[in-house]
C-alpha cells in the first residue's frame, strides 16, 4: 500500500485555503489547514510534514520566517511559497529562506498539483540528517549516535516550544504561557529557569557551545541542539 503522504497549506484566507484543499484531497495525500504559523504548529506535533505550502503576508509570523525555521528543523521538508509578492526581492528571499519554489498568486491548481507531486517524489526516500530526534511520545531525546534521554513532560514542552520558535529562540513570557497552558497548570519565571537549568545538565553541548540552552539577555532562552520533532505514530 502506498504510504501516506502529509500536506500542510498555510493560507489565511479561508476561502482559498479551503478551495486548494478540496482540491488536492486524494488517495494517499493527508492535506491539512493552517490559517498561521502557530496552527501549523499544532500539526506539526501530531504529524510528519512532506510539503508545506507557505503564503508570505500571515498574522504574527510571516512566510518567510516560518519557511527558515522549517528548513532549518527538517532539511528534507518540500517548501512552496505560494503568494502574491512578486518582486525579485521576494522571490530572492523566499529561496534564501529555504522555499523550493516559489509562485505567485493567481496559480492554476493543476500547477500547483505538479510541484508539489515533484517535491513528495524527492521526499519519500530522503537521506537522513544528522539530527536530533524530539519523541514527543514516548517523552524522549534520541541523538544522531543513538544515544537518548528520558525526558519529563514539561521538559519535552520546553525543548518542541523552542524547536519550533523563529531560530529557536523564545521569550520568557511566551514560554511561560504555552507552557502553563499545555501542562494545565501555572509556571513561574523561577521554575522556568529550574526547568532550564535541569535540562542543561541533562543534554549534551554543541560543538563550540557551553550549553545546549543559552539565556538571552532581555528575550528569553534559545536551543542550539539541531531538532526535529518526531509526533506519535497514529
Amino acid at each position: 500500500m502506498p504510504e501516506t503522504m502529509t500536506i500542510a497549506l498555510v493560507e489565511d484566507h479561508d476561502d482559498l485555503r479551503e478551495e486548494m484543499q478540496d482540491y488536492l484531497q486524494r488517495p494517499h495525500w493527508r492535506v491539512l489547514g493552517a490559517d498561521s504559523g502557530e496552527a501549523l504548529n499544532a500539526w506539526m506535533a501530531q504529524y510528519r510534514l512532506d510539503v508545506v505550502v507557505l503564503d508570505a503576508n500571515l498574522p504574527h509570523e510571516d512566510g518567510f520566517s516560518i519557511a527558515q525555521r522549517l528548513r532549518a528543523m527538517q532539511p528534507a521538508l518540500g517548501i512552496i511559497m505560494l503568494t502574491a509578492r512578486t518582486r525579485p526581492s521576494d522571490r530572492a528571499s523566499g529561496y534564501l529562506k529555504g522555499a523550493d519554489v516559489y509562485l505567485t498568486k493567481p496559480t492554476h491548481m493543476v500547477e500547483l498539483e505538479a510541484v508539489i507531486s515533484n517535491l513528495l517524489r524527492r521526499v519519500q526516500h530522503p537521506a537522513p540528517p544528522a539530527r536530533y530526534h524530539l519523541l514527543l511520545q514516548p517523552q524522549q531525546l534520541h541523538a544522531p549516535d543513538g544515544q537518548r534521554w528520558e525526558l519529563t513532560a514539561r521538559e519535552t514542552q520546553l525543548l518542541k516550544a523552542l524547536a519550533l520558535a523563529p531560530q529557536q529562540e523564545m521569550d520568557s513570557e511566551r514560554l511561560l504561557y504555552l507552557l502553563g497552558r499545555q501542562m494545565d497548570g501555572p509556571l513561574s519565571a523561577p521554575n522556568l529557569a529550574v526547568l532550564v537549568s535541569r535540562l542543561r545538565h541533562k543534554l549534551p553541548c554543541p560543538p563550540g557551545m557551553d550549553n545546549p540552552i543559552t539565556s538571552q539577555r532581555g528575550k528569553g532562552y534559545r536551543l542550539h541542539l539541531p531538532l526535529t520533532l518526531v509526533p506519535p505514530e497514529r
